[in-house]
């Protein structure tokens, strides 16, 4: 069989699991696997797309930054299945995640705030002392030329600020950019942030009324319900990295492998720099034969941990109206 022929039936069989998951949403649910629903749903789709993007491509980095993806999928995909508690971390977490990053997109804004509060201050400045050489009823040509000059050599500065927020500070000016991002950029993500916590509290108190998963991580209340959904290494208040993760499902010597290749190659180093970034027939044969072997026990680390086979077993029958009188009779 082909490489093209092996992703086709890959991707088919994606596609079966996908429409499978879809038609037993319902059945899955009822049997307190929500979670799990969500999760190998998401997976799916992800790696749909993934095989169908590395499958068009012959980018040396896009194929190995997939690689190194699908590989982590494998490894969540077996920690599924080895620990009963890392569904609710990993379901749980993106809650916390979504918290944090606002959070920190927040304090990211401050800091561009004052950085444009500055660059105000400094052009006033310099302004204020040019004012104080020059006498503009007399020398208004140079004063304007002068003054050009000073902004050009701010607004030039400023270029290699690493900002996200100014949009076009240039012709808006650092003062008005500063008031703009306090007033309307911030105001949203604080609404934003707002809204969240609200709703991770909502989550700590469903997650704490459940018993499903109280009886897994022992909460004593629901401040402690995020604490203990954090991936922390055992005895430990640190978290798991992927190489952890890789050795606790045996996969210690696949990450090895693929992060010392991916890393050459993702990072900015001597060797990716001298690197042709086209892939060799060999690395080509060599990346798509570990994304087939992957995805192939991702898929069947899925089956397990749905249980579909049984799960298929259920018959969904919409009843009608006629039908329960019927059945009532």
């Amino acid at each position: 069989m082909t490489n093209d022929q092996k992703v086709e039936k890959l991707t088919n069989t994606l596609d079966e699991m996908y429409n499978v998951l879809e038609r037993l949403e319902s059945v899955i649910k009822s049997t307190g696997q929500t979670e799990r629903f969500y999760i190998s749903r998401e997976i799916i789709s992800k790696l749909k797309i993934l095989i169908s993007d590395t499958t068009k491509t012959s980018d040396l980095l896009s194929k190995y930054a997939t690689l190194r993806y699908i590989l982590e999928t494998l490894i969540i995909s077996k920690l599924l299945n080895l620990e009963e508690t890392y569904t609710f971390k990993l379901y749980y977490s993106i809650f916390l995640v979504q918290f944090e990053k606002t959070e920190k997109f927040i304090s990211r804004i401050n800091q561009e705030i004052e950085i444009a509060k500055n660059y105000d201050e400094r052009e006033k400045k310099e302004q204020s002392e040019l004012m104080s050489k020059i006498n503009l009823e007399t020398e208004s040509n140079i004063y304007h030329k002068e003054l050009n000059k000073i902004i050009a050599k701010i607004d030039n500065e400023s270029d290699f600020e690493s900002v996200i927020f100014w949009g076009d500070y240039k012709n808006n000016g650092y003062g008005f950019t500063s008031h703009l991002i306090e007033t309307k950029i911030k105001s949203d993500y604080e609404r934003r942030l707002s809204e969240l916590t609200e709703k991770l509290n909502q989550v700590k108190t469903t997650v704490y009324n459940d018993n499903r998963i109280k009886s897994l991580f022992g909460f004593t209340s629901t401040e402690d319900v995020f604490n203990k959904l954090k991936d922390k290494k055992s005895g430990s208040h640190q978290y798991r990295t992927w190489k952890d993760k890789a050795e606790t499902v045996g996969l210690e010597n696949d990450y090895n492998l693929i992060y010392d290749l991916s890393s050459s190659i993702i990072h900015s180093t001597v060797y990716s720099l001298f690197t042709d970034n086209d892939l060799k027939e060999s690395d080509t044969s060599l990346v798509n034969t570990l994304v087939t072997r992957y995805v192939t026990n991702i898929i069947r680390e899925l089956k397990i941990y749905l249980n579909t086979d049984k799960l298929e077993q259920f018959v969904i029958v919409n009843l009608t109206e006629d039908d329960e009188k019927n059945n009532c009779e």
